[in-house]
Order: C-alpha cells, then structure tokens, then sequence
C-alpha cells in the first residue's frame, strides 16, 4: 500500500475553518437563544405555582365563608320574626365577605 497524501491548500481550509466558526457561533446563539427562553419558561412556571397557591387559598377561604352562610341561613323552626335582627346582621356580613 502507499501512503496517501492530503492535498489541501492553506486558502481551502483557511475557508473551513472560517466555515466551521461561522457554524459554531449560529450554534452558541441559538443555544443562548433557547436558553434564555427556557429562563422565562421556568419563571412563568414559578408565578403560575404562586398563583394557584393563591387561588387554592382563596377556594378554601370561599367554601369556610359559604358554609359558615349555610349553616347561619338554614331555615328556621321558629317563625321568622323571631329570628333575632344580629342573627340577620351577622348573615348579611358573612355573605358580603364571601363576596369579595
């Protein structure tokens, strides 16, 4: 067998290597692009988690405050003319704060 020799001349692979960096920074600059994205993706995801851990809360806040208006607003034995005007008051409150 005889040996095999390269015949590159220096301007053919001063163009590759110009080629092959030209290549690997679009490369670094999508990966930075994707990266950064990914950033925001991540950070979005945090407050959305805060969110609904705000709205769970809340939900919770809501069903104590509607059971506390169902069990004050159930009808009475007695006639309703008896039923104490704070007794009202105090259902009319505990509507109004469910409400908010």
């Amino acid at each position: 067998m005889g040996e095999r020799y390269f015949n590159f001349s220096l301007a053919d692979t001063n163009k590759q290597l110009r080629e092959v960096n030209e290549l690997a920074a679009k490369k670094v600059a999508e990966f930075q692009d994707f990266s950064s994205k990914v950033e925001r993706v991540v950070e979005y995801n945090e407050i959305l988690l805060c969110t609904i851990a705000g709205l769970i809360a809340e939900n919770e806040r809501l069903k104590k405050a509607l059971k506390l208006i169902e069990s004050k607003s159930e009808i009475p034995e007695e006639p309703v003319d008896l039923i104490p005007i704070t007794e009202l008051y105090e259902i009319n409150l505990h509507a109004k704060e469910a409400l908010r």
